[in-house]
């Protein structure tokens, strides 16, 4: 039998090399496990803002209601403004009523 004699220095290349395929190997399956996590967290946060999304429609959808009914109420100054034109066309037609029963009382 012939033994095949190996120097040192190849021994060590050989070693060298197949640690380096080794370690390539775990850095591919490791570099497509976080691949594959970076993508699942990417879909997982695009639902959860899709969600967001919808719930905060409903919120926007009450708003607007909100703001259209209120935008159909009558105003402070409005009001006042009404409550004096009240009192005044009241006020004149006491004096109407006062100025006839004045005129009827003193004929």
């Amino acid at each position: 039998m012939a033994e095949e004699t190996v120097s040192l220095r190849s021994h060590f290349e050989a070693l060298l090399a197949a640690l380096k395929e080794w370690a390539r190997d775990i850095l591919a399956e490791r570099d497509k496990r976080y691949e594959q996590r970076f993508t699942d967290l990417e879909q997982a946060t695009q639902k959860k803002a899709e969600s967001l999304d919808k719930r905060f429609d409903g919120v926007n959808e009450l708003r607007a209601a909100m703001s259209d009914a209120a935008s159909k109420y009558i105003t402070r100054n409005e009001a006042l403004a009404l409550i004096v034109a009240v009192s005044t066309i009241v006020g004149v037609g006491v004096t109407i009523v006062q100025f006839v029963v004045n005129f009827f009382l003193h004929k």
